[in-house]
């Protein structure tokens, strides 16, 4: 297993197409969101987690305890409840509640990146499923 506090720039986030089109974003958003660079920020404390994500445009922070739901809120000001777990090296967000409910985001952790895997359905340990 690897230690998630640290900086990890986002390799690849599969999918993100698809999402986003079920979800209705207009396609210039889609596009500027696939082409958009992030590094994400970890910091865990104890039991609680941080994560930040840092895009050209803004930061997004969220805190969260493995396990518990929270509420959450989007880089637009929506809001969501999710749970996260912890699988190795992967941390997959359940969501709950919201627009997005039963979206999946798998983050698999390497030593200086991570891939991001969304879907819509249950949870599952493999990242690619």
């Amino acid at each position: 297993m690897i230690e998630f506090s640290g900086r990890y720039r986002l390799e690849k986030n599969e999918n993100l197409e698809e999402l986003l089109t079920k979800l209705d974003v207009g396609l210039v958003k889609r596009k500027v969101a696939g082409l958009m660079r992030q590094t994400v920020e970890v910091r865990v404390t104890g039991e609680e987690w941080m994560l930040v994500t840092h895009t050209p445009l803004a930061a997004l922070t969220w805190t969260f305890t493995l396990g518990h739901l929270h509420q959450l809120v989007t880089s637009d000001g929506g809001r969501f409840k999710a749970t996260f777990y912890l699988e190795g090296n992967c941390l997959t967000q359940h969501t709950i509640e919201g627009p997005e409910a039963d979206l999946l985001v798998k983050r698999e952790f390497q030593e200086h990146y991570m891939i991001a895997v969304s879907k819509f359905g249950t949870p599952s340990t493999n990242p690619r499923e």
